[in-house]
C-alpha cells in the first residue's frame, strides 16, 4: 500500500477525537501567531469532544475570526451544511457574521462539486467575503503526506522516514525532551 493510501485508510478510521486534534493542530501550523485559539468543541485535558460552534476558532490580529467546523460522520453529510449555518448563528457564536473571516471545515471523506457549490452559495447568503476551505479526505492526505510529516506519525502512526527531517517545531519540542531544556550558545 502507498502512502496516500495508508494516510487515505487511517483517516477513514481515526475516532472523532483524535482526528479533531489533528485539525486543530493543522489549523494552527497553517495560521501562525493568532491573537487567540480556543478549542471549543474538545474536552479539556482529554481526548474527547464536546458540543460547541464553532469547533476552535482563531482571532486574527485584524480582529477577524477563522473558524473550524470537524466532522467524522460519513452518514450525515448535510452536517457540513449546518455547521456553516451554526457558524452565522449570533445566538452560539457571540460572533456577528461580519467578522466571520474563513471558515475550515474538516471532514474525512469527500463530497462532490455540486455539494461544495451548494455549501458555498450558503455561506455566501451570509456574508459573501467569508472564504470556504474544504478540508476533504483528499486535501487533508495531499497535505499531511507534503507537509506535515510528524502530524502523520503522532496521529496516524504512519512513520514516512528515518526522521531526520521535521518540522522545526518537532527539532525543537524533541531537542528540548532529550537536553532536558538545556541548550548551548554557539
Amino acid at each position: 500500500m502507498s502512502r496516500i493510501q495508508n494516510i487515505e485508510t487511517n483517516l477513514t478510521s481515526i475516532n472523532d477525537a483524535a482526528f479533531q486534534e489533528l485539525c486543530d493542530r493543522l489549523i494552527y501550523f497553517k495560521y501562525k501567531n493568532p491573537s487567540a485559539f480556543a478549542r471549543i468543541g474538545s474536552v479539556t485535558g482529554k481526548q474527547k469532544t464536546k458540543k460547541g460552534t464553532p469547533d476552535s476558532f482563531l482571532l486574527m490580529s485584524d480582529g477577524e475570526y477563522i473558524f473550524t467546523e470537524i466532522t467524522t460522520n460519513i452518514s450525515d453529510k448535510d452536517k457540513l451544511l449546518k455547521d456553516i449555518i451554526a457558524c452565522f448563528d449570533y445566538k452560539k457564536t457571540n460572533i456577528s457574521s461580519d467578522k466571520v473571516k474563513e471558515i475550515n471545515l474538516f471532514f474525512n471523506f469527500n463530497i462532490d462539486n455540486a455539494y461544495i457549490e451548494k455549501l458555498k452559495s450558503v455561506a455566501t447568503s451570509f456574508n459573501p467575503k467569508t472564504e470556504i476551505i474544504f478540508w476533504s479526505l483528499d486535501l487533508l492526505t495531499s497535505e499531511l503526506s507534503t507537509n506535515h510529516h510528524d502530524l502523520v506519525s503522532d496521529y496516524l502512526g504512519l512513520s514516512y522516514d528515518t526522521g531526520q527531517i521535521v518540522s522545526i517545531e518537532k527539532f525543537i519540542s524533541e531537542y528540548n525532551r532529550s537536553s532536558h531544556g538545556v541548550s548551548q550558545l554557539l
